[in-house]
């Protein structure tokens, strides 16, 4: 059983990387995400309280951290509807490298709350990233686009506040109950934001496409992973969640037919190895103390 966590870490890699394909998919097909916002979320809350109910009730937060996870609900929303707006304007292989900013954004923001300089392994890891980033968007045919950028980098730093987020509070909790808690609160930011776009209707398209997306952005990568980092270290498991990016890259030409050149993969083959790097020589030094 212990050979099926680094296979469960790598299909829950691949379920956060399928999220910009079902929203792309769910556009083609007539649903913007202000439709399927409110029963995605619906849907993601019930699930994953069914989750909690079944799971080991240890661990639970006190009120401070409920109520704490419960505004962070806002975060989440925020990451969705960012690199929404981003995948349309760029496309979700470029979406996905923007998002995955967070890699060098995260260390720099608990750098900046703990008041410490940053490390310089941290400084120089952002630099090669985002030469990568240069380094994908720099063809002849693509159409630059400001306010893809602009929308791909907010849900890097949402992205980045939650995990830093995550770090602080409730950090060896139960999993299950704070994803919920968070879905509960993303519910309510999402009903006050989009309710009159939103129908919930269980047998209705949009709510097809909203389960999906439930299934694919949370349910399916939270129960993947956490079954996963059971059975593996976290260096193993870090190293192999950032196979999400070249996932996307794949998955994209699949099932969107977009046209991948040679300087996306160039650039997504820089920031994976950039961001794996760390990973493999923790894993070695545990390996060969």
């Amino acid at each position: 059983m212990k050979n099926l966590g680094p296979i469960l870490i790598i299909m829950g890699a691949v379920s956060y990387a399928a999220v910009g394909i079902v929203l792309a998919l769910a556009k083609q097909n007539g649903f913007s995400i202000e439709e399927i916002i409110v029963p995605m979320y619906s849907f993601a809350l019930f699930i994953l309280f069914i989750l909690f109910i079944f799971s080991k009730k240890d661990n639970l937060l006190s009120r401070r951290e409920s109520i704490l996870f419960l505004l962070a609900g806002l975060l989440t929303v925020s990451i969705t509807y960012c690199f929404y707006q981003s995948l349309n304007y760029i496309g979700v292989p470029l979406a996905t490298l923007f998002l995955m900013q967070s890699s060098w954004i995260t260390p720099l923001l608990s750098c900046a709350l703990r008041k410490n300089l940053p490390k310089r392994a941290d400084l120089i890891m952002m630099l090669i990233v985002m030469f990568g980033v240069t380094i994908s968007c720099y063809t002849a045919n693509f159409n630059f686009s400001f306010y893809g950028i602009i929308w791909g980098l907010g849900a890097a730093i949402s992205y980045s506040i939650m995990l830093v987020f995550s770090e602080r509070f409730g950090k060896n909790k139960n999993v299950f109950e704070k994803s919920a808690i968070m879905s509960l609160g993303a519910l309510v930011v999402s009903i006050i934001l989009f309710s009159s776009h939103a129908t919930i209707n269980i047998i209705s398209s949009s709510s097809a496409w909203a389960l999906i997306y439930a299934c694919f952005a949370t349910v399916l990568p939270l129960t993947l992973l956490t079954l996963g980092m059971q059975k593996v270290s976290s260096e193993l498991a870090g190293l192999l969640i950032t196979l999400e990016i070249p996932a996307a890259y794949i998955l994209s030409y699949i099932f969107l037919s977009e046209n991948i050149n040679i300087n996306q993969i160039l650039g997504c083959v820089i920031i994976t190895f950039t961001i794996m790097y760390p990973k493999i020589n923790q894993l070695f030094k545990k390996k060969y103390q």
